[in-house]
């Protein structure tokens, strides 16, 4: 193992033993301000007059690298796929609000309120009170996992004193050399591009409606041989990536199997524009079955909460709708201008023969239609040496009533907190766990629940204006997880 290796995988374990350090720290919480059954109550809890070492760690590391992958719905880019349950907005708001209290990190509070409509959202579609809908989850413990997380929200927010709330956006290029990840995020999209282990490229717009699935094929797509059942494998041959201030270009040299050979150019604009460019050659003679290349997969989910169930695509003026699920292929042999929802738009200064072929249900949790910017179906023969094809096309995203890094700074969504002040190193502050006020750290201008509490009245009180995050939860965990 050469040195560079070595690093990284140190790097690694160091990042794995600063989690698992955090959720001893959960641990430590919990026992902290509610005593096993049988135990006597603690009298007071000490808190620490800065975040322990563990959580520095994941906050400097970890935490302020997913910043720029965070989408407005709480949830998160992927430049290089994901393979699990794609709707997990909800996992990280245990995460945000123990970054908010015992990191003061300024960006994380922003967070919180967000994740909480969405989590209140997701349960209001279920008379049970179930939270993830059927589908959208196939791990066994996940509204469990859940329901732990909210709880060691509400016993950090006991403890919080003055959390600072003083968002920053995230405008420009970050690059991850280990990884082998390149993302520039604007107030629009990000545009992503990933050469490691996935090889893909994604434009993904800044909407509550993601609408762009982190295809493991995004910007790439396959290639299957006459009678062949699967994909030819993606094999790396070259990567040129270069930054600047605010954009990026990345050449990538692509085999497809021995079979067919892709140069690829991703380029991320100044003005926003993220192209596309790619040509195939022909490496040995050869049958294919199916070319469908510049692949962008779009969601199309029945049930999430930011989705209609169906979409909307445009193809040169004429439109059609997709419903959810529903299977059906469409396909042009010159379309010049396609655009999806008004969430981005693909023009291309060459006619593409296009497809899109819709999903005929959820796969991983998520319904995926794939839209093909190169798209030649059937048996075709072809020689050594060979274009198969050579296209560019550009794709612009659009923001959603200013649904982006900005939308921290608008006063609707600014919280209203109430502060409290911190330990002082030389006279470390105590709050007994039996007199603490319910639930006076913070409070912010939100939807009431539509749960009601079975829990004493004093918990649910709240000025009329204004709803306090702590029953919301308790509202959230007495109405079920189903």
């Amino acid at each position: 193992m050469d040195t560079r290796s070595r690093r990284s995988q140190n790097q690694r374990r160091r990042g794995c033993i600063a989690l698992l350090n955090t959720a001893r720290f959960e641990i430590w919480l919990c026992a902290a301000v509610e005593p096993l059954p049988g135990a006597a109550p603690p009298l007071s809890v000490h808190l620490p007059a800065e975040a322990p070492a563990h959580v520095r760690v994941v906050q400097n590391r970890i935490y302020a690298n997913l910043k720029w992958m965070l989408l407005p719905d709480g949830g998160f880019v992927y430049p290089n796929r994901q393979d699990w349950e794609l709707f997990r907005n909800l996992s990280w708001l245990g995460k945000h609000v123990l970054m908010a209290v015992w990191a003061q990190d300024p960006d994380a509070w922003t967070w919180v309120p967000r994740g909480l409509e969405v989590l209140e959202k997701m349960q209001a579609r279920s008379t049970a009170g179930a939270v993830f809908h059927p589908g959208e989850s196939f791990f066994a413990s996940t509204q469990h996992d859940l329901f732990r997380s909210l709880a060691n929200v509400w016993l950090s927010l006991q403890l919080a004193g003055e959390i600072r709330d003083a968002p920053r956006a995230r405008v420009g290029v970050r690059r991850w050399d280990s990884a082998k990840v390149i993302l520039r995020r604007s107030p629009d999209a990000i545009h992503t591009v990933s050469w490691g282990a996935k090889i893909m490229a994604q434009c993904v717009p800044c909407r509550l409606d993601r609408v762009v699935s982190p295809h493991e094929r995004n910007g790439v797509g396959q290639v299957l041989l006459a009678g062949g059942r699967a994909p030819l494998s993606l094999r790396l041959q070259r990567a040129d990536v270069r930054e600047g201030t605010n954009g990026f270009e990345a050449r990538l040299t692509v085999d497809h199997g021995e079979a067919v050979r892709a140069e690829l150019e991703f380029r991320s604009e100044a003005d926003g524009a993220f192209l596309i460019a790619e040509k195939l050659v022909v490496l040995t003679n050869l049958a294919t079955g199916e070319i469908a290349t510049g692949l962008v997969g779009i969601l199309n989910n029945p049930h999430w909460i930011y989705e209609q169930g169906r979409r909307r695509v445009a193809v040169d003026g004429q439109s059609m709708e997709v419903a959810s699920g529903c299977g059906q292929p469409r396909q042009w042999e010159a379309a010049s201008r396609i655009k999806v929802d008004n969430a981005f738009e693909i023009v291309s200064p060459q006619p593409l023969r296009a497809a899109y072929l819709a999903a005929e249900g959820a796969e991983r949790g998520r319904v995926t239609d794939c839209l093909i910017l190169n798209y030649l179906p059937g048996n075709r023969t072809w020689f050594s040496g060979a274009v198969i094809s050579d296209y560019q096309a550009v794709i612009r995203a659009e923001s959603e009533n200013g649904w982006n890094d900005a939308l921290a700074q608008t006063p609707q969504f600014r919280l209203h907190a109430r502060r409290l002040p911190r330990p002082v190193p030389d006279r470390p502050a105590t709050v007994s766990a039996l007199s603490a006020p319910p639930f006076r750290a913070q409070e912010c201008c939100l939807v009431r629940p539509r749960l009601g509490l079975s829990a004493a009245p004093d918990r649910v009180s709240a000025p009329s204006q204004q709803t306090r995050i702590g029953p919301r939860l308790l509202g959230l965990v007495s109405g079920g997880f189903g």
